[in-house]
């Protein structure tokens, strides 16, 4: 447990004496459904078991591919047990702090792709992103790239909107992929490196549009589950799609406070339980989350969540400036959930997500990613 990081739950099963004497135990952490046991023993320092808590039966027997699989999950842990074990000897990046959703963006990122029903959502994006925003729209192939550029210049002219050709590493889920930005002790915008699914595969190619500085990481953290605002606050999930230490935070981020929420409900992400919109208000589905927010001052607005659909979420929007593209169910609570963002300033427009969550694959926020004027 890192020092004023606050976790659900950790044990530890005190192996009988042995060749590895004390040490000869295991580390055993709850992560949103499953519990990841590790091996203490300095000879056997790996991890050994994958339970349920679900009357023995595999979480993962049939979750969708936003889901990390088991094999997954036990690689990103052992990853990031490495990199923080590792990390006195990284020097501290030079980072002032994050970059809070809420302040003023340049750039939106999503993908070519139509799975899952979000064409009509991208389309929408396209059409009514803020007339200073500009659209960077990702191809595995140059052809790809040119073919996104036809579709979409319909709507936004040739100076709003840029392609890349990326050709390796995960695209669709933008926000776990694209390098996250930050901004630097001269005022500058920097980038920390994402490695989770071929991350680092992507940074090089965005570095292409913006040459700007890059902070290497060597753990393995999808940006879906990285919020932060203005005051260097960071928040995160004790998610089996990954998580990081209160110090990787600082040193890498800039973050001055950490809060790491136990695991509640849906994929594991802190994008889809709570969304800062402000330096004073935070939108919030997850009940047990408000006294954490109370205590660093937000006040706090309660977001329902879709009925007869549990993985939906309306926290998972993307908001630009004051636009908020929010998914909706076709349910009674849609319309409370948009009058929650209306009445914290945001125009709104609600685009059905029902594919995309109710398979367990993310929403609005997970596809895109938002960055401010990087010069």
């Amino acid at each position: 447990r890192a020092a004023g990081t606050r976790f659900l739950f950790k044990t530890k099963f005190q192996k009988e004496a042995g060749t590895c004497g004390d040490l000869g135990g295991f580390d055993a952490m709850r992560l949103g459904g499953i519990i990841l046991a590790t091996h203490r023993c300095p000879m056997h320092n790996t991890l050994v078991s994958l339970f349920s808590v679900f009357a023995g039966v595999s979480v993962y027997a049939s979750v969708p591919h936003h889901q990390p699989t088991a094999a997954e999950a036990l690689r990103t842990l052992q990853i990031n047990r490495h990199a923080d074990s590792t990390l006195d000897s990284v020097e501290r990046a030079n980072v002032q702090r994050p970059y809070a959703e809420y302040e003023k963006a340049k750039y939106v990122f999503f993908d070519d792709e139509y799975r899952l029903g979000s064409g009509a959502i991208k389309n929408g994006i396209a059409k009514n992103l803020p007339s200073d925003v500009t659209l960077i729209v990702m191809g595995r192939t140059r052809e790809a790239a040119d073919e996104a550029r036809t579709r979409f210049e319909k709507w936004l002219p040739g100076d709003r909107l840029k392609t890349l050709v990326v050709p390796e590493g995960e695209t669709f889920w933008s926000r776990d992929t694209v390098p996250v930005p930050v901004f630097l002790e001269d005022g500058s915008v920097g980038l920390v490196e994402t490695r989770h699914r071929g991350g680092e595969m992507i940074a090089p190619k965005v570095l292409e549009l913006f040459p700007v500085p890059l902070v290497s990481s060597k753990f393995d953290y999808p940006g879906g589950n990285f919020m932060a605002d203005t005051n260097g606050n960071c928040f995160q999930v004790e998610s089996v799609r990954g998580f990081l230490s209160e110090s990787a935070l600082k040193k890498m981020y800039g973050c001055k406070n950490v809060v790491t929420f136990p695991h509640e409900h849906g994929l594991g992400d802190i994008d889809e339980a709570a969304k800062v919109v402000s330096p004073t208000k935070v939108l919030v589905d997850e009940p047990s989350y408000d006294s954490a927010f109370e205590e660093l001052g937000y006040e706090v607005v309660r977001l329902p969540r879709p009925s007869g659909n549990p993985k939906g979420t309306y926290v998972n929007s993307l908001m630009v400036n004051d636009t908020v593209f929010l998914p909706v169910y076709g349910v009674p609570e849609d319309k409370a959930a948009i009058a929650a963002y209306r009445e914290a300033g945001f125009k709104v427009y609600p685009h059905s997500s029902n594919e995309l969550s109710s398979k367990g694959y993310g929403s609005i926020h997970c596809m895109t990613m938002s960055y401010p004027d990087v010069r």
